[in-house]
């Protein structure tokens, strides 16, 4: 049988020699390709047509959402794992919703990791951790909790949180390297999409929806 090739796709280096490392192991999985950010993994997709790719939502860059998105969109063919330390249903849905073929949790046992990948490639079913079946679960019980949310694009859920972080403007635009402008009509998009006026209501929606612990690094 033709050996899995994957393309892990972190900006932690350690946390990718442990994924290079545990997944050396198997025999039928070969890493032919490394990246820190979005842009090395579509220069290495320029050059080689891996059968999955790892991916860490919360690279540098562009979202991971967004990167899911391109991916998905340039190279159909091509499977995308998520990996990452976040299990909260919106990020469990929304990548599943933009076509990621399974969801890891980075806290799982690393042994899983040729599980998830071998399901996917080979048996060509999607896989889902533990603890992203039970969010996804919750979210099939109760889809109308999430609709809304999962309306905002991968930088308009940053906005959110900085804005209910309270940061200005110019600091947001700092931080995203985008204009104050822009800012401000992704603030209206936000609001307008999540039928919120004022900054309070934005401030009790991110709240109660448990969105506060979402921008730490994975």
């Amino acid at each position: 049988m033709d050996s899995i090739t994957v393309i892990i796709t972190d900006d932690h280096p350690i946390l990718r020699v442990g994924l290079v490392n545990v997944l050396a192991r198997s025999e039928r999985i070969r890493v032919i390709g490394e990246a820190a950010n979005s842009e090395e993994l579509f220069e290495l997709l320029d050059r080689m047509t891996p059968d999955i790719i790892l991916l860490d939502l919360l690279i540098p860059g562009i979202t991971g959402f967004d990167v899911l998105k391109k991916v998905r969109q340039l190279h159909p063919n091509i499977a995308v794992l998520i990996l990452s330390m976040q299990t909260e249903e919106s990020h469990v849905v929304r990548s599943l919703r933009l076509g990621a073929a399974g969801y890891f949790y980075k806290g799982n046992d690393p042994a899983d990791l040729e599980k998830a990948i071998t399901t996917i490639v080979v048996d060509r079913k999607r896989y889902l951790s533990d603890a992203a079946m039970e969010h996804f679960s919750s979210y099939l019980n109760n889809p109308a909790r999430s609709r809304e949310r999962d309306s905002l694009s991968g930088r308009e859920m940053q906005v959110l949180r900085f804005l209910a972080l309270g940061k200005t403007m110019h600091t947001i635009s700092e931080k995203l390297s985008i204009s104050i402008g822009t800012v401000s009509t992704y603030r209206s998009r936000i609001m307008s999409k999540l039928s919120l006026k004022t900054n309070v209501e934005l401030t009790h929606y991110v709240v109660n929806h448990h969105l506060l612990d979402q921008p730490k690094k994975s």
